[in-house]
């Protein structure tokens, strides 16, 4: 969550003079920062809450909230919201399958390349 706060304030604060500065290395532009925030203006509380499950997204979405205005408020609301759930299913799936790791080991590589073939 802290790491969140950082970037939701870097964006605030510096988000269009960092974009106009290094986002050609980033390929992203003004325009590209315009469709985000406007996105995020639309599914804010879902991006938030969402962008926890993946490693990319975790780290820009709170930029893109800040430089995109987001009341700071709402911010953090999703922030926590969503970096409680996060951790609650990590925490939950751990314990439960902690019992069944020796049972497992065994099956891994079928096990990744069966969700691999669903995604």
């Amino acid at each position: 969550m802290l790491g969140d706060i950082v970037g939701y304030l870097l964006g605030k604060y510096r988000g269009d003079s960092f974009i106009e500065q290094f986002g050609k290395y980033f390929g992203v532009g003004k325009t590209e920062v315009q469709y985000m925030g406007r996105a995020l203006d639309k599914y804010g509380a879902r991006a938030i809450v969402l962008s926890k499950w993946n490693g990319y997204s975790r780290g820009i979405v709170p930029f893109i909230a800040g430089t995109s205005k987001m009341k700071p408020a709402k911010f953090m609301l999703f922030n926590v919201l969503g970096s409680v759930i996060y951790s609650v299913v990590l925490i939950t799936l751990a314990k439960v399958f902690v019992g069944y790791y020796e049972q497992i080991i065994p099956y891994i590589r079928r096990i990744m390349l069966g969700i691999l073939a669903v995604i």
